[in-house]
C-alpha cells in the first residue's frame, strides 16, 4: 500500500515539468459528488496525479519519447481520449475515490480516533510546511506550502487529501486486521508465508575462472569432487557453519586467490544475524521469493524441495547443495512481514469493496469552476 506522501511527491515531479499559471485562490468547488462539493484545491491534487498516470502510459505503453523539442502532451491521445479528456475523467474518478473511502471509513469505522486526528493533523502540519527548494514556470519555492499554493492546492485541501490517504490505510487493517469485519485468520497467513518465502542453507563451488570464464571439464570435475566432500560432512552431521568457513576459503583460493580468515571481532557492511534465537545455526539462513520464479530456476529447486533433506544444484556459473528448512518456524520474521502478507492477499478485494462504492457515487462537475483552471499548466 502507498504511503500517504506519495501522491504528493508525485506532484512535486508533476509540477516541475509543468507551465503553472498562478492560481492564488481556490474558485469555489470543482463538482460534487452526491451533493457534496468538492473543494477545487482537492480536485487539482487528484488531477496532478492522473498526469503521472497519463504521461507514464504515453512514454511506456506508447514508447513516446516526450524529450523530443517540441513535444506537447496536449497534442497526444491515450486510446480514442485527448489527453486533457483522459486527465479529468482520471481526476474525477481519483476524487470519487477518496470520497468513497471517507464513506466507507464512516460505514464500517466511524470517525478518527483523538489520537489518531491528533497525529494526522500534525504530520500534515509538518508535510505542508516542510522545507524544499522547487521550481515550477520559472518561479522558485523554498516550501511545499508555497509550491502547493501556487498551483491551487490550498492546506485545507491538501489536508484533506493527507487524511483519506491515511484512513485508506486505516480501514483496510480495521476491515481485515485482528478484530477487524473480516478478520484474516492467523494460519491463513501463516500459509501465505509459507508459499511466498523460502528458507535455505547452503554452500556452493564456482565454476569460473578470473576473467568469469566456465573452467573446462577437467577443472570442473575437481570442484565437484571437492563439493562432494563438503557435502558428505554435512550429510554426517557437520554443522553448516564449519563447512560454510572451509567451503569459502577453498573458493577464495580457486585460481590462484588467498583466504583471509575474518576478524570475529570486526563488523561488516555484510554482516548476518541469527533468524532464530534458540538456533545459533540459522546465522546461515538464507531466504527466496515466489516472486522470482520466472526468472530464477534456483528459487523454483527451493520451493520444490522437501525440508530437512540435503539437495544438489548446477547452473552456468556454480554448483550448490543446499538445504531448505521450514520458514514457519520464524515466528518474529513472520511478525515482522506480517502487514505486508495481509496487504498481499487482500488488497484486491479491498479495492474491489472501494470501486463498487465509487459505483454508488454521483458525480457532476461545475464547468464553470472547471473553466478558470488553466490548462496550459497540464502540458
Amino acid at each position: 500500500m502507498k504511503k500517504a506522501l506519495a501522491m504528493f511527491t508525485a506532484l512535486a515531479v508533476t509540477l516541475s515539468l509543468m507551465a503553472l499559471s498562478s492560481c492564488k485562490a481556490e474558485p469555489t468547488y470543482a463538482l460534487t459528488i452526491d451533493g457534496e462539493e468538492i473543494p477545487t484545491g482537492f480536485y487539482v491534487s487528484m488531477q496532478l496525479s492522473a498526469l503521472e498516470v497519463a504521461r507514464d502510459i504515453m512514454k511506456t505503453s506508447y514508447g513516446l519519447d516526450t524529450t523530443v523539442q517540441g513535444f506537447r502532451y496536449r497534442d497526444q491521445f491515450i486510446g480514442s481520449q485527448t489527453y486533457f479528456g483522459f486527465v479529468q475523467d482520471r481526476a474525477v474518478d481519483m476524487t470519487k475515490q477518496m470520497v468513497a473511502i471517507e464513506k466507507l471509513f464512516t460505514e464500517n469505522v466511524g470517525d478518527l480516533t483523538a489520537d489518531e486526528r491528533s497525529d494526522i493533523t500534525q504530520d500534515a502540519a509538518t508535510a505542508w510546511n516542510e522545507e524544499a527548494t522547487l521550481s515550477a514556470n520559472g518561479k522558485n519555492f523554498t516550501t511545499w506550502k508555497s509550491y502547493y499554493e501556487y498551483a491551487g492546492i490550498s492546506e485545507n485541501s491538501f489536508r484533506r487529501v493527507y487524511t483519506d490517504s491515511k484512513k485508506k490505510i486505516l480501514l483496510f487493517n480495521k476491515l481485515y486486521g485482528e478484530g477487524g469485519k473480516y478478520e484474516v485468520d492467523e494460519a491463513i497467513l501463516m500459509n501465505e508465508f509459507e508459499l511466498t518465502y523460502g528458507r535455505y542453507r547452503s554452500i556452493d563451488i564456482s565454476l569460473l575462472d578470473n576473467e568469469n570464464t566456465i573452467v573446462g571439464e577437467e577443472e570442473q570435475a575437481v570442484r565437484k569432487a571437492k563439493l562432494a566432500e563438503f557435502k558428505k560432512r554435512l550429510e554426517a552431521g557437520e554443522p553448516f557453519s564449519a563447512v560454510i568457513k572451509d567451503v569459502d576459503k577453498y573458493n577464495a583460493e580457486l585460481n590462484g586467490g588467498t583466504y583471509e580468515e575474518p576478524d570475529p571481532d570486526e563488523e561488516t557492511e555484510g554482516g548476518r544475524a541469527a533468524t532464530n534465537d534458540d538456533d545459533p545455526e540459522s546465522i546461515n539462513d538464507s531466504f527466496v521469493s515466489s516472486e522470482n520464479k520466472e526468472t530464477s530456476s534456483f528459487t523454483n529447486v527451493v520451493f520444490d524441495a522437501e525440508y530437512d533433506k540435503l539437495y544438489d544444484y548446477e547452473d552456468d556459473s556454480r554448483i550448490v547443495v543446499f538445504k531448505r528448512y521450514d520458514i514457519t518456524e520464524l515466528t518474529d520474521i513472520f511478525d515482522t512481514i506480517k502487514p505486508q502478507l495481509l496487504t498481499d492477499l487482500m488488497s484486491d478485494e479491498f479495492e474491489a469493496l472501494i470501486a463498487a462504492k465509487v459505483d454508488t457515487l454521483t458525480a457532476v462537475l461545475n464547468e464553470k469552476a472547471l473553466a478558470k483552471l488553466d490548462n496550459n499548466r497540464l502540458d
